[in-house]
C-alpha cells in the first residue's frame, strides 16, 4: 500500500509532537513533508528565555536532530514560506512556486508577536521574543548596549528580562496592570517577585503605558503616558500573540480569533486540519504547551484511525524560569464562588508565601513564592481534588517523595501526556539511569519542564538515582566525577576545551553543571580566576558591605544615610545574616563603599556567612567571630558553607543546622558538620579543642582539606560522609600534617588568591 502524502504548513512544537506520535504508532502511513518559514529545525520555544539566561544552548532545545528526520523519511523545506492553497486539487504552493501535492494537510502555522500600536515599533533596537532570530539579535546588541526596556510583565517578560540583567544590561519592566503576571498571581506574589526583581537589579513599572519609542534610526528609550522617559537601547515587546490565521482566511477556510476547527482538529475544508496556537476549538484559542499537545496528539490519533479518548478537564500550572525566583502557580488561585475558602502562609523576611484555595474544603489551586518543595505534590491534590483536612496534613509533615500520591495512571508530565506508570516500566525495561535518558526515551519533562523533579523522584524510586551520581559527572560526558576531578588537579589542563576533547564531550556549549563545575576547579586547582563567575552590574547594582561580626560603627552609617539622602544608594535592608544590603548603589557609591572597607562577594562557591548566636548576647562569642572573619573570609569552597558560633548560655536550637557550628560547651569548643538548613537537619559532632587558639588553626585545616578534595557542589557534610568521618579525623588529628594544612591556607591567601 502506497504511503499517503502528510504536509504540515509550520515547524513548530505543535507540528513536531504530532509528527512523533504518527512515526512511532505507523511509520509506515504517511510520507511527511514539513514546511517551516523559519530556517532553524523544530525547537523548544518555550525554552527559549532559558538561553537568553545561559541555563541552556540552542542546542540543547532542539527538538530532534538531523539524524531523526533521515531516519524516518521526513521532508523538511526551511526557511520557506506556503502562499497558495489549492483546495479542489489538494496541492499546496511555495514561495519559490513549487507545487507539493497533498492527502492530508495541517496548518500550523502558530501565531506573531503582537506590538502595540504606537509610534516608534519598527525602529531599530526593537524586537519581539519569539524566534531564534529575536533571541540572536538581541544576544548580538546585548554585547554593545548597556540599557534595556521590557514592554510586558507577564511570565516571558519577566523571564526575558531576567535573561537580559544576566547578560549585563541595565534592564526596566513597564507593566501596564498594578502586579506582575497578574494571570498568575495575587497581589501579595506580584510584590514578592518584584521586590527579587529589584534585589537582583531589575527596575520595575507597573500601571505604567507605554505610548512611544523615542530616537531617530534606533531607538534610545521608551515614553510613558505620564510623561516618563525610560532609557533604553534594545526593546523587547512581551504584550501577547495573535494566531496566524491569513493563509487560512484567504483560501475558504472558516476562521474566527483562530482557524475554526471540530474535536479532532478538522477545518470547514475536507482533509486539512489546524493545530497548535492558530487553531480555535470551541471558541478558545491555546497559548499554553499542554492543551496544544493534546490536540497534536488527538489528531496523530485521528489520522491513524485510533480511538480517541475525551480527556479530563486539565489542570494548567506554571512555574517561573528564573534562577533565584521560585514561583509555582497551578490551578485557580481567585475566590470567586461563595463556598471558597483559603489558607496563606507569609514570612516577609525570607520572601516566603503560601495560598491554597479550597471550594467546599476541595483543593482548587496553590501559589508558592519562595520554597517549592511541595509544588509536585500540590499539583496532584489539586488534579484528584484533595480534602482540606488531608492536604493541610501533608504540609505538615516531613517531606516525602511526591510519587507517593501518584497512581500508576497518574499524569506525571502533562505537557507529553506521560504516565507515572510508563516511565517507571520505561525505566525497568530499558534500564534507564538517570533524568536525561528517561527524557529522550519516554518525553517527559521535554515540555515546559516543570515536571522535572517529579521524573527525577521516578529514577530515585526505580533505585536508579544513585547509580547516575556514581557513574557520570554530568549528561556530557560518560566520565565519572573522580576522573574528571583528578584530571583538573593533577594533570593541569589549559582550558576548558582541553577538558572535553579528553573526555569527549557530547555537547557544544555544555550543560548547566559543567558550564559551572570546570571553571570551578581551575580557579580551585590552577589559580584562574574564573570567568563570568558572577555578573559586575549585578554586583554593583547590589552590595553587601563587610560587617565583622554583624557590628556598626558611627562612621559607617554616617556614610551610608549621606549616601541615601544623596540618592546614591536607592534602599538599604536588613539581613537574615546580620548584614545590610544595599540596592540600587550607583558606580560614584560603589567606589567610595569598595575605598571604605570589604565587599562580600556575591559567588555561590564561598564561605557564605559566619554568624553568632542572638539568643544570649555573649561579646566573647562575637568577638572570636570577627576573628574567624577576617582570617578565613572569602574562602572559595566547592559548595556554599555557612558556620554558627555559639557560647555557653546558647539554648536555642538553630545553630547546629548551619554547615559547621562550632558551640562553646563544658569548657570546651565542640565542632558540628553536616547540618542542614534545608532540610532543616542538626549537624554532628566531629571534634572538640580545650583551647580557643587550638580553634581557628583547626578550621582552617578542616576547610583546606575540604576545598581540596570535595567535589564541586559538594557539601561538606555529604563530603565527610563520603570520605569517612574517621579518616579526615585521623588526619587533622596529626600535628604535622594540620600544620601543613593551615600553613597552605594561608599561604594562598598571602598570594593573593582568594582561597
Amino acid at each position: 500500500m502506497a504511503k499517503r502524502n502528510l504536509v504540515f504548513i509550520g515547524n513548530g512544537m505543535a507540528s513536531m509532537k504530532c509528527i512523533e506520535h504518527i512515526v512511532q504508532k505507523q511509520s509506515e502511513s504517511y510520507s511527511i513533508t514539513i514546511i517551516g518559514k523559519e530556517k532553524h529545525p523544530a525547537y523548544n520555544r518555550i525554552k527559549l528565555s532559558s538561553v537568553l539566561q545561559k541555563s541552556e544552548s540552542l542546542s540543547q532545545i532542539e527538538l530532534q536532530k538531523k539524524e531523526w528526520y533521515t531516519t524516518h523519511d521526513i521532508t523538511i523545506q526551511a526557511g520557506e514560506t506556503v502562499v497558495h492553497i489549492d483546495t479542489k486539487r489538494q496541492c499546496i504552493m511555495t514561495e519559490a512556486r513549487q507545487n507539493i501535492p497533498y492527502d492530508k494537510l495541517v496548518i500550523a502555522t502558530g501565531s506573531s508577536p503582537y506590538f502595540l500600536p504606537i509610534q516608534g515599533v519598527s525602529k531599530k533596537g526593537v524586537y519581539a521574543f519569539r524566534t531564534i532570530d529575536d533571541y540572536q539579535a538581541i544576544h548580538a546588541d546585548s554585547l554593545r548596549y548597556q540599557r534595556a526596556a521590557v514592554i510586558g510583565g507577564g511570565v516571558l517578560g519577566v523571564e526575558v528580562a531576567a535573561g537580559l540583567q544576566i547578560r549585563g544590561l541595565k534592564t526596566t519592566i513597564i507593566h501596564h496592570t498594578e502586579g506582575l503576571m497578574q494571570r498568575q498571581l495575587d497581589e501579595t506574589a506580584s510584590e514578592l517577585l518584584q521586590q527579587q526583581l529589584t534585589r537582583k537589579g531589575i527596575q520595575v513599572k507597573t500601571s505604567a503605558h507605554t505610548i512611544a519609542c523615542l530616537g531617530e534610526e534606533r531607538v534610545e528609550g521608551v515614553l510613558l503616558k505620564n510623561g516618563e522617559i525610560v532609557d533604553a537601547d534594545l526593546v523587547v515587546f512581551t504584550t501577547g500573540i495573535r494566531p496566524n490565521i491569513q493563509l487560512a482566511k484567504h483560501h475558504g477556510i472558516l476562521t474566527r480569533k483562530g482557524i475554526v476547527v471540530n474535536d479532532v482538529m478538522q477545518t470547514n475544508v475536507e482533509n486539512i486540519y489546524a493545530i497548535g496556537e492558530c487553531a480555535e476549538h470551541k471558541g478558545v484559542v491555546h497559548g499554553l504547551v499542554q492543551p496544544i499537545y493534546e490536540q497534536a496528539s488527538i489528531l496523530a490519533k485521528h489520522l491513524l484511525g485510533e480511538q480517541i479518548t475525551t480527556a479530563s478537564q486539565p489542570i494548567y500550572s506554571t512555574k517561573l524560569k528564573a534562577d533565584d525566583m521560585p514561583i509555582y502557580s497551578a490551578g485557580c488561585i481567585e475566590t470567586r464562588s461563595p463556598y471558597a475558602s483559603v489558607v496563606t502562609y507569609l514570612d516577609e523576611e525570607q520572601e516566603v508565601y503560601k495560598k491554597l484555595v479550597f471550594e467546599r474544603d476541595v483543593l482548587k489551586g496553590v501559589l508558592l513564592v519562595g520554597q517549592l518543595e511541595k509544588a509536585d505534590q500540590l499539583l496532584q491534590d489539586v488534579k484528584v481534588g484533595r480534602d482540606k483536612s488531608v492536604v493541610m496534613k501533608s504540609l505538615n509533615e516531613e517531606p516525602s517523595s511526591p510519587l507517593d500520591t501518584l497512581k500508576e495512571e497518574d499524569l506525571v508530565c502533562q505537557c507529553q501526556n506521560v504516565t507515572k506508570g510508563a516511565i517507571l516500566k520505561s525505566i525497568l525495561i530499558h534500564q534507564l539511569t538517570n533524568l536525561e535518558e528517561v527524557k529522550k526515551e519516554t518525553g517527559a519533562a521535554t515540555g515546559c519542564g516543570g515536571c522535572q523533579e517529579l521524573v527525577r523522584a521516578c529514577c530515585q524510586n526505580a533505585s536508579n538515582e544513585q547509580t547516575e551520581a556514581q557513574d557520570s559527572f554530568c549528561p556530557c560526558t560518560n566520565a565519572d566525577e573522580q576522573s574528571i576531578f583528578s584530571f583538573m588537579k593533577e594533570r593541569l589542563p589549559l582550558n576548558v576545551e582541553e577538558v572535553r576533547s579528553q573526555f569527549d564531550w557530547t555537547t557544544d556549549d555544555g550543560c548547566d553543571f559543567c558550564r559551572e563545575a570546570i571553571p570551578y576547579y581551575f580557579e580551585q586547582f590552577h589559580d584562574q580566576p574564573k570567568k563570568d563567575s558572577f555578573n559586575l552590574s549585578e554586583q554593583e547594582f547590589t552590595m553587601i558591605p563587610q560587617l565583622y561580626g554583624g557590628r556598626l560603627d558611627l562612621n559607617f552609617l554616617q556614610m551610608i544615610t549621606t549616601l541615601l539622602e544623596q540618592k546614591l544608594i536607592q534602599q538599604a535592608e536588613l539581613t537574615e545574616k546580620k548584614r545590610i544590603r544595599l540596592i540600587g548603589v550607583s558606580e560614584k557609591a560603589a567606589h567610595i563603599l569598595k575605598d571604605q572597607g570589604q565587599i562580600m562577594p556575591i559567588e555561590r562557591s564561598r564561605l557564605s556567612h559566619i554568624l553568632s548566636c542572638d539568643c544570649r548576647h555573649d561579646p566573647a562569642v562575637t568577638t572570636l567571630v570577627i576573628e574567624i572573619e577576617r582570617q578565613i573570609e572569602n574562602t572559595l569552597l566547592p559548595a556554599v558553607t555557612s558556620i554558627h558560633v555559639t557560647g555557653p548560655s546558647c539554648t536555642c536550637q538553630l545553630s547546629p543546622i548551619d554547615d559547621i557550628c562550632i558551640k562553646n560547651q563544658l569548657d570546651e569548643w565542640n565542632i558540628y558538620i553536616g547540618g542542614d538548613m534545608r532540610q532543616p537537619k542538626a549537624g554532628q559532632l566531629f571534634y572538640s579543642v580545650s583551647r580557643k587558639s587550638e580553634l581557628i588553626p583547626f578550621l582552617k585545616a578542616l576547610l583546606e582539606d575540604y576545598r581540596k578534595r570535595a567535589y564541586f557542589k559538594e557539601s561538606i557534610g555529604d563530603w565527610l560522609r563520603r570520605n569517612g568521618s574517621i579518616s579526615i579525623r585521623e588526619k587533622l588529628l596529626d600535628e604535622e600534617m594540620r600544620e601543613e594544612l593551615c600553613e597552605q591556607f594561608d599561604e594562598s591567601r598571602q598570594k593573593g588568591v582568594k582561597v
